[in-house]
C-alpha cells in the first residue's frame, strides 16, 4: 500500500491543477455571493427609504414623485443583479466548451463584436453560443464558428424585423432543432416565420425552390451541416440585407446595453 501511495504522489500530476480550479471557482462563488448580498442591501435600503417617504409626507405629491423614484431606483438594482446573474451562469456554461480562461476570453470579446454588427443582445447571443456548441458538437466543434453562425442568423432576425421576443423563442427552437440533428416540425415553422429569408438560403445552397425546402424539412432531411453551409456561405448576402435597414431608437439603446455588460 505505501509503495501505491508513494507511486501516486509522484505520478499525479493531476490533483494540484484540479485544486487550483476549484479554489479558484470557490473564490469566484464567494465574490459573486458577497455582490448579491450588496446589490440586495442597496434594494432593500431603497425600499426602506420609499416607505419612510411615504409615512413622512402621506398625501403629499413630493412624497409620491419621491417614491416613483425609489422604486424606480429598487428595480434598477434588482435588474443589475438578474443580469449579474445571467452573465455568471454563461461563463460558466463557455468554460464548458473553451479550452482555457484565455479562450474564454477571447469568446467573449468575438460574442461581444457579433452582437453589435447584428444588433443583437450579448447575453442572448452567448447563450445560444454556449447551447449550440454543446448541444451540436459533430457541426460546431470550434465554438468561434457558433459564433460566426450566430451573428448570420440574428442579422437575419433583424432584416426580417423579428422583435426581440419572438428572436428569443425562435433562437432556442433552432439550437434544440441543431442539436437534435434536424431542423423539422415546429422548429421548422418558428424558423420560417420568424427569419422567412433563411429558407431562400437554403434553397440557394442546395438549388432547390423553396417548396421543395419545406419537403426536405417535413421528411427530417434538413441537417445542421445544410443549414450552417447555407448562413456561412452566403454571408455577403446576409449583410445586405442588415445594410437596407435603417437603425432604429431600440438598437441603439441594445448596443449601449452589450456595451454595459462587456465593461461589467
Amino acid at each position: 500500500m505505501a509503495k501505491l501511495e508513494n507511486y501516486i504522489s509522484l505520478h499525479d500530476g493531476v490533483s494540484p491543477t484540479l485544486n487550483k480550479i476549484n479554489s479558484s471557482a470557490k473564490t469566484a462563488q464567494n465574490e459573486m455571493y458577497e455582490f448579491k448580498t450588496a446589490v440586495t442591501a442597496a434594494g432593500t435600503a431603497a425600499e426602506n427609504t420609499g416607505m419612510s417617504f411615504s409615512k413622512i409626507f402621506a398625501g403629499n405629491l413630493f412624497a409620491g414623485a419621491a417614491l416613483m423614484a425609489i422604486n424606480k431606483i429598487k428595480d434598477g438594482f434588482s435588474g443589475f443583479l438578474d443580469t449579474a446573474e445571467s452573465y455568471s451562469q454563461i461563463q460558466g456554461r463557455l468554460s464548458l466548451v473553451a479550452k482555457t480562461q484565455g479562450e474564454v476570453t477571447e469568446l467573449n470579446n468575438m460574442i461581444y463584436t457579433s452582437a453589435q454588427k447584428a444588433r443583437g443582445g450579448y447575453l442572448e447571443m452567448a447563450e445560444a453560443v454556449a447551447k449550440l456548441s454543446l448541444n451540436a458538437k459533430d457541426a460546431f466543434p470550434d465554438p468561434k464558428e457558433a459564433v460566426g453562425f450566430l451573428e448570420g442568423i440574428q442579422k437575419l432576425f433583424t432584416a426580417s424585423g423579428t422583435n426581440k421576443v419572438e428572436q428569443k423563442a425562435a433562437m432556442l427552437q433552432l439550437t434544440q432543432a441543431l442539436g437534435s440533428g434536424r431542423l423539422q416540425g415546429d422548429e421548422f415553422r418558428s424558423i420560417s416565420e420568424n427569419a422567412p429569408e433563411l429558407l431562400n438560403l437554403i434553397s440557394k445552397e442546395l438549388g432547390v425552390t423553396r417548396a421543395q425546402v419545406r419537403d426536405l424539412a417535413t421528411e427530417g432531411k434538413l441537417t445542421p451541416e445544410i443549414i450552417k453551409n447555407a448562413v456561412m456561405h452566403n454571408m455577403d448576402t446576409i449583410d445586405g440585407m442588415l445594410d437596407k435597414m435603417p437603425k432604429k431608437w431600440s438598437d441603439h439603446w441594445q448596443s449601449m446595453k452589450n456595451t454595459a455588460i462587456q465593461s461589467f
